[in-house]
């Protein structure tokens, strides 16, 4: 279930299950799903997604990240397109309200053929095109491509390290957007800096990860557990809400 956008969205990156429950206690509208947020985010299992969407039980929208690897988003031959496509599938029949993907060609610009495809196995699903636009020689041109695709939302940094560094950038799409798709802004957002970076921006959604402190780190390289900081979490939705009733 979709909601309405007639004022900001809060959408919130979640990585466990306890990050799940938190972001349905502060009461944000979205969340986007993945694994292994340290490397910029991977497709979450089907357990994970299972889980997720039991815990919301319907009261806020599910995103999964569709990534199967790490590094860029330039396809490394059909393999990589079928798996895309098999995890937007394997979404869709989860329950997952939407997914976030992205697919660039070789010269960087967007891979019009693969997100055709993924648009397709989406079949009505919300499709966010994720960050692969800041990496993209012209993200104005690339929008255009998207909306013509018939992509609903587009979560962005403005090209820049975090969401206040590419405000002016963000701002810009949002204009080109006109309301035809929604634009998110990401990249550091976090309670502290949301208000300012939606009136800098006046984007559509904020997207932050609000990771607290690690709770869990076995060593081994294995990586370090981050849950969601519920203040900082808390701070952002109130932030977004704020400026829906002034908007």
């Amino acid at each position: 279930m979709e909601r309405p956008l007639d004022r900001p969205q809060a959408e919130l990156l979640c990585a466990d299950l306890e990050s799940v429950h938190l972001a349905v206690e502060v009461g944000a509208d979205r969340i986007e799903l993945c694994a292994a947020p340290e490397v910029g985010g991977l497709t979450p299992g089907a357990g994970l997604l299972d889980a997720a969407l039991d815990a919301v039980g319907g009261r806020l929208d599910v995103v999964a990240l569709v990534r199967p690897r790490v590094g860029g988003f330039r396809l490394r031959g059909p393999g990589e397109l079928a798996a895309l496509v098999a995890d937007v599938r394997a979404a869709r029949a989860a329950g997952a309200s939407g997914v976030a993907v992205g697919a660039l060609r070789r010269d960087g610009t967007l891979d019009v053929e693969a997100m055709a495809e993924v648009l397709s196995a989406a079949d009505g699903m919300a499709v966010t095109l994720h960050r692969a636009i800041d990496l993209t020689p012209d993200p104005v041109a690339a929008l255009e491509t998207a909306v013509g695709l018939g992509v609903s939302r587009v979560l962005t940094s403005g090209t820049a390290v975090t969401a206040l560094e590419g405000a002016a950038t963000i701002r810009a799409l949002v204009e080109v957007a006109r309301a035809r798709v929604q634009i998110i802004a990401a990249a550091g957002v976090r309670g502290e800096n949301a208000a300012e970076v939606l009136r800098r921006t006046a984007a559509g959604a904020l997207h932050g990860s609000c990771a607290g402190a690690v709770v869990d780190d076995p060593g081994l390289g294995m990586g370090a557990l981050r849950p969601m900081d519920p203040t900082e979490a808390a701070g952002l939705v109130a932030a977004v809400r704020a400026a829906g009733a002034e908007r």
